[in-house]
């Protein structure tokens, strides 16, 4: 039996090999045929891919309900026996390898639907529930947090023979997009919506604190939603359409010895990323420093003329801002195929330069060390290099080397690691593209 991880999952999933002996010059005699129809029926009935996985992972979607020693809902022995006085509480959850079936609610393209609430919603509520037990029968377990990595397990029930059950035991982690990334913004809209406070079957109300205090609802400016709806300047991005462009970039991106075992689909949306940011153009230009001169006087130097600041902070503003202009190159401050930002402190240029050793955090920069550093920056070579370090940070699990859907890489690349203004409302055109250049490219 060979072990393989597909794309996407949780699980290890187990597979044997299945050979058969082929006959092409009998495939004309329906015995034959009809024969190894049943042989091919046989061997696929065989496979189990989840041989030997009794506790499996799953992914913690939502709050259920609360319970409390009540037969009607506590259905597996082990809750209403373990913890006598204690609430539980029961948790929708999904196992990828096995709910594939359902509409996974953590799935970006419900952004774009008007329902989209509704949807995750409905979503959500078509997983299983399962309660979770403390290994403590004297304590009430703590709330998980939406998008935590648990394990599963199966208990008989009281009274249905030999049916199973399922019951979280424990908490592996927190390593699906929640709340560490914004990927999966309709579960957390979603969550953090959810009546907490509900009352259990004893009468007592569940403590009101939610599981998961970081789950913020995304609310998008106006100015964002008018210009992801075209009412207003939409700043030369998409939607894209694919060139020939596109092509040989991906094609450069999987020759590359830095991309190497990356996914298809991580590289589409490295790709689309690198299309919108700079049209593919290595030693381009961008975040003009005059943008954050406009920034600095209109929050910082009218309002300190005006005795709304006080000197502290407009000293403190002025200092940052003297060292961006200082960093600036050309009048920009972003370069490359990914426009890597050299004027903040944490802009993902300053990394590349300081990794490099060309200057440090707290360095104003010579004319010479400028050039240094824009001969280094504007290298697609470096580029691709300190690029591909970088996506092995912002996919977890090796997710990098095993993702299969384009359009929530891409989304992933964009809302944690490019960062731009309405990042929500841009990453939706990306993706997009990423699903075409994976589709019809990769």
């Amino acid at each position: 039996m060979a072990k393989r991880f597909l794309p996407g999952t949780l699980n290890p999933l187990y597979e044997g090999d299945s050979p058969y002996d082929l006959d092409i010059s009998e495939f004309n005699n329906s015995s034959y045929v009809q024969e190894l129809h049943k042989k091919i029926l046989e061997k696929t009935l065989e496979q189990d891919l989840l041989a030997g996985l009794t506790n499996p992972k799953a992914i913690i979607l939502a709050v259920a309900k609360f319970s409390y020693e009540n037969p009607s809902t506590d259905y597996a022995i082990p809750v209403h026996r373990a913890i006598k006085g204690k609430m539980h509480t029961w948790y929708h959850f999904r196992i990828p390898e096995i709910h594939s079936h359902l509409e996974d609610p953590c799935n970006p393209r419900l952004l774009r639907d008007p329902n989209a609430r509704s949807k995750v919603f409905a979503a959500i509520q078509s997983h299983p529930i399962a309660p979770f037990l403390s290994p403590d029968p004297h304590t009430e377990p703590p709330a998980i947090r939406a998008g935590s990595i648990v394990e599963i397990n199966y208990d008989r029930g009281p009274d249905v023979g030999m049916a199973l059950f399922p019951r979280i035991s424990k908490v592996v982690g927190s390593a699906y997009g929640l709340p560490n990334f914004e990927s999966c913004l309709p579960l957390l809209n979603a969550f953090a919506q959810a009546a907490y406070g509900t009352v259990g079957s004893s009468g007592t109300a569940h403590p009101t604190e939610p599981p998961c205090p970081d789950c913020k609802p995304y609310n998008p400016t106006q100015k964002c939603v008018d210009e992801y709806n075209d009412k207003g300047p939409r700043g030369g991005r998409g939607p894209y359409e694919l060139n020939q462009k596109h092509k040989d970039f991906y094609t450069k991106l999987k020759n590359s010895k830095h991309f190497k075992d990356f996914s298809p689909a991580v590289l589409a949306g490295i790709a689309a990323n690198g299309w919108a940011e700079s049209k593919y153009v290595p030693a381009i230009g961008g975040d003009a420093i005059s943008w954050y001169r406009r920034k600095y006087n209109d929050n910082y130097v009218t309002p300190y003329a005006n005795g709304t600041i006080s000197k502290e902070v407009f000293e403190e503003a002025t200092k940052k801002f003297k060292k961006k202009e200082g960093r600036s190159i050309k009048g920009k401050c972003s370069f490359g195929y990914w426009q890597m930002n050299i004027c903040p402190d944490d802009g993902g240029g300053s990394e590349f330069l300081q990794s490099r050793g060309i200057y440090g955090p707290d360095d104003t920069p010579t004319e010479e060390q400028k050039k240094e550093a824009y001969a280094a920056i504007t290298n697609p070579d470096n580029q691709f290099e300190h690029m591909a370090k970088k996506m092995k940070t912002k996919f977890p699990n090796d997710t990098w080397k095993t993702s299969t859907d384009p359009y929530a890489a891409s989304y992933n690349i964009t809302v944690n690691y490019e960062r731009p203004e309405c990042k929500h409302m841009k990453a939706m055109d990306r993706s997009d593209l990423a699903t075409k250049i994976y589709d019809e490219i990769a």
